[in-house]
Parts: C-alpha cells; sequence; structure tokens
C-alpha cells in the first residue's frame, strides 16, 4: 500500500473516466492488475452510473498551493507552541453573565422581511448566518465556502426545537425566499469507505429583496427611463431618498402573497432583468452603489448571545423581535451626550401587528397591561381562560424587564400611538439574578484574608474529585485534606449560606457560580 496506493493522486475526471497517476510504469501495471475492477465497481456504485479507471506514470509535483499549506501548517505549528492566553476581567459580576461582547449581527433591511415571512423565519436566518461565519471563519475562500453545522447549535441561537427547524425547511416554507436546498447525491464514509447519502446541503442568499421592494424599485428605475438610459437612471437613483422609492415604515404584503413562488431578486437581479444584458463593469458598480443605499449593508442590530440563548425561548419570536424594533429606535448620540431610550410608535396595536407580520392585532395587546378598562370579567372563568389569562400576565412579566408603555395619544382619525420606554440593555434571566445575588453575598461575607485564601484554594481544586462532590451534593462538601487553614468550616458555612440563597441542588446553576468564582 504504501509503495504503490498511497503515492497516488487524481489527476483528471471526465466522461466518468477518472484517470489516476502513478510513479512510474511499474506502479502503473500493478494498479491496473489489481485495482481497476474493484475501483471501477465501487466508484460506478457511489455515481449511480458506469464509472471507468485509468492509471497514467505522472511525474509527482508540488504546487504553489501545497508549498503555501505546508508553510502554513508550520506557522500554526510555532503558534501552537506559544500561544498567547487571553482572559477578559469583567467590571461586575452581572458582566460576566451577560457577556455583552459577544453579538450576532442582523442586517436592518431584514426587518422589512417580517411583514411577509415572520419574526421566526427572520431568527432563523440569523441563526444561519451566524453559523456560517463561524464555521468558515480562518478558512481560505476559493470562490464559494462551504462549511458544514449542526442543526442543535441553528436551533439554539434561533430559539427553537429541532422538529421546527426542519419543519420550516420543507419545500414551499417561507425560508425559500433565502435559501435553496441543494440536490444532494452520495458520497464515500470516510470511516467504512461505503457510498451514503450526502448530508443536506442549503444554499443561502445574500440580501434579497422583499417582493414589494422589488416592485417598487422596478417601477421607480422604468418611469426614469432606464432601458433608454441605463447610467442616468441608476445614478438618480442612487441621488435619491430610499423612502422616493421604497415604502416605509413597510410594505405590506398582498393578499396573495402566501400563493407566490419564492423568487430570489437582488438589486443587481431587478437592474439586470430591466437593462435585458449582463452589466459591464460601469453598470455593475453603479448597481452595487444603489444596492448599499437601499439595502444599507452598514446598518445592522447587534443583538448579544445571551438574549438568543436565554430570552428569545421564554419570549417567543414576535415578542423578542418587538423589542429589537424598539432598540433599533433608540440611540446614543455621542456627540451631544443624548440617549434616546423613549420612542413614539404611530398607529396603535394594528400597526405593530403589520410590521411584525401578525394577522391578529390582539395578540400585540395582550403583551401589554391594560390601561383603559375593558368592564366587568365574570365572576367564574374556566380553568382554561384562568391558564391563558396566567400566560398572558407571564408573558407580560417578562416583556416589562425590556419595554414600559409610558404615553400614548389619539390624533383626529381615532388612532393610537403608544410611546414607549426601552431598556437598550438585557436583564439577568431570575436564575442569573439568583447566582448575582449569591456571589455578591459572597464576596460580602469573605472579609477575612484567611478565608479569601482558603476560597481561592477551594477554587483550584474544583478539578479534581472534590468538584464531583460539590456538583451531586445538596449541600457544600470540603474534602481537601491538603488545606491546614482553620478557615475551612467558615468557608463552608458561608457557601452553603450562597446555596441556600440559590434556593437549587447544586446543578447546572451552581456550576455557573462556580465559573464566576474562578
Amino acid at each position: 500500500f504504501s509503495t504503490w496506493v498511497k503515492p497516488t493522486h487524481l489527476v483528471e475526471f471526465s466522461d466518468d473516466t477518472f484517470v489516476i497517476s502513478s510513479i512510474n510504469a511499474y506502479g502503473r501495471d500493478w494498479l491496473t492488475d489489481r485495482l481497476t475492477t474493484t475501483l471501477q465497481r465501487f466508484l460506478t456504485g457511489v455515481l449511480n452510473r458506469e464509472a471507468k479507471v485509468r492509471f497514467v506514470v505522472c511525474e509527482q509535483e508540488v504546487d504553489d498551493e501545497d508549498d503555501l499549506a505546508h508553510e502554513e501548517n508550520q506557522d500554526q505549528g510555532d503558534d501552537e507552541e506559544n500561544p498567547i492566553e487571553l482572559n477578559i476581567h469583567y467590571s461586575s459580576i452581572r458582566n460576566i453573565l451577560l457577556e455583552p461582547g459577544r453579538v450576532v449581527r442582523l442586517p436592518v433591511y431584514n426587518l422589512r422581511w417580517l411583514p411577509y415571512v415572520g419574526s421566526q423565519v427572520i431568527f432563523i436566518m440569523m441563526a444561519l448566518w451566524q453559523e456560517y461565519y463561524l464555521a468558515s471563519s480562518g478558512k481560505g475562500r476559493k470562490g464559494s465556502c462551504k462549511v458544514s453545522v449542526r442543526a442543535e447549535r441553528i436551533c439554539q441561537w434561533a430559539g427553537i426545537s429541532r422538529a421546527q427547524f426542519f419543519r420550516l425547511l420543507q419545500p414551499g416554507s417561507s425560508l425559500g425566499w433565502f435559501t435553496r436546498k441543494i440536490d444532494t447525491d452520495h458520497e464515500v464514509d470516510k470511516r467504512s469507505g461505503r457510498a451514503k447519502k450526502s448530508s443536506n446541503k442549503y444554499e443561502l442568499f445574500e440580501s434579497p429583496l422583499t417582493p414589494g421592494d422589488a416592485e417598487d424599485l422596478r417601477t421607480f428605475l422604468l418611469t426614469h427611463g432606464i432601458q433608454e438610459s441605463p447610467e442616468a437612471a441608476l445614478q438618480l437613483a442612487i441621488n435619491a431618498n430610499p423612502k422616493d422609492i421604497f415604502q416605509y415604515p413597510v410594505r405590506l404584503p398582498p393578499d396573495d402573497f402566501n400563493k407566490m413562488i419564492p423568487r430570489h431578486q437582488t438589486v443587481q437581479d431587478v437592474i439586470r432583468e430591466l437593462v435585458g444584458h449582463r452589466l459591464d463593469e460601469d453598470l455593475g458598480n453603479l448597481a452595487d452603489q444603489l444596492a448599499d443605499r437601499l439595502v444599507t449593508q452598514g446598518d445592522f442590530i447587534l443583538v448579544t448571545w445571551y438574549f438568543l440563548k436565554h430570552w428569545l425561548p421564554v419570549l417567543g419570536a414576535d415578542a423578542a423581535m418587538f423589542i429589537l424594533i424598539l432598540r433599533n429606535l433608540s440611540y446614543f448620540n455621542d456627540e451631544t451626550g443624548e440617549i434616546r431610550d423613549e420612542v413614539w410608535m404611530d398607529g396603535g396595536y394594528e400597526a405593530i401587528a403589520n410590521r411584525l407580520g401578525i394577522n391578529n392585532p390582539r395578540v400585540v395587546a395582550n403583551w401589554l397591561p391594560v390601561r383603559i378598562g375593558r368592564g366587568k370579567r365574570k365572576d367564574e372563568l374556566s380553568e382554561r381562560t384562568v391558564e391563558e389569562l396566567s400566560r398572558r400576565q407571564r408573558l407580560q412579566d417578562l416583556l416589562s424587564l425590556f419595554v414600559e408603555r409610558t404615553d400614548h395619544r389619539i390624533n383626529s382619525e381615532g388612532n393610537y400611538s403608544w410611546k414607549f420606554k426601552v431598556q437598550r440593555v438585557d436583564s439577568l434571566t431570575s436564575k442569573h439574578q439568583k447566582i448575582q445575588q449569591a456571589t455578591s453575598s459572597l464576596f460580602a461575607k469573605v472579609e477575612n484574608q484567611d478565608i479569601l485564601a482558603e476560597l481561592d484554594s477551594w477554587i483550584s481544586y474544583l478539578d479534581n474529585d472534590c468538584f464531583e462532590t460539590v456538583k451531586t451534593e445538596p449541600m457544600v462538601v470540603l474534602r481537601l485534606s491538603d488545606l491546614t487553614n482553620d478557615c475551612s468550616e467558615t468557608l463552608k458555612s458561608i457557601l452553603n449560606d450562597c446555596l441556600e440563597t440559590l434556593d437549587l441542588q447544586a446543578n447546572d446553576c451552581f456550576e455557573t457560580l462556580l465559573k464566576i468564582l474562578k
């Protein structure tokens, strides 16, 4: 194997024929006699059609890319021998839990898709792009960059179950406006060497226009003579205000939108369709400038990992997106020091529902505490009604941590506008609030330097069997025979008091506490 098989490599594949190199004529004859039939049978099974194999003599060469890859591997080896260790010193216990610097990018233009596809699809698209960027980090690009990601990770970012995710990936779903499933073939299993069905493959579309925006752009360009003078029409569109081309805040979808076949359209696609041919360099540059102007690649909302992992699953996609929309309307002016955290939304519940793609405005009304009495309730409510009211109250309590309705006004037509006070920083979940309280209590009690040293020694032993004891016992058990200080009992008492504050059975919450202490 090492002499004749290992040095071979694929030279060419054409007309269902694999041309494989050998180091010399003897090796070519040896491989032809012993492996041709076996390889042809195997490759025919993989391709599901007849395949042929031909061995040739080819001098072994090392191209520039191999040299470059070898040098990169050497550089990586040097880095591994001398790694740079980084450790973040957070300013507070709260920031240790929040990790406010860990963020995901949500393009603002995606908010215009909400009336068409809803909040859940937008969160899934954000999750797909996030996983793509994480998986492709550091990879050299040769055209498109293909990566493999786990469905569980995407579900974690999007706050949905695995079943929901694959249901939305089915043909005909709203995700079809952003992704396209690629027909899969068979591939060789690296472990067994047998043919197997390839994994599910999808193509992500960058910056698609909503159907309404694509139609509005097409109308604007036709009105200004793009077919007669493309350069002049495009330059006029670039200089125009986006609101002169698109409808704001959103353009609602037509009634028959759900019957439409998903079609991916970018600004460049619309221009190419109107011009009637491929764009040359000048038209291509103008098209890119117009896309930057309308789709505004530089405008995005930063969503923390904490919000996606801890708040999105409990709030639900629509309520979570409502918070992000209000945060997008808030800002900090670094020139004047002004913080705008109070915003008005015109149109009342119906306008908010339309913005989020929710059919029933009452859904939005149930998120917010009632400001005006609606009459007396019945003395006796059914069990189902009580459960529904309890669910609404829980959601209102959660949403109040981020948004508070502070004022309203009514215009001459009787339409409401609501004023909201927006919390621009994520709140801690109730579990993490208990961890914060317990940790703060611990640090407040550990005033004696001997106890502090004992605590430091105790934490340093958490990698051995003592950690398993701490993890499984309902209260802290100190089994550190190497500690000779007299403070062990005092430290044990302090830690147990903290666990009582946590009101937990030393499970995952306690592991988070230990992480903070470290």
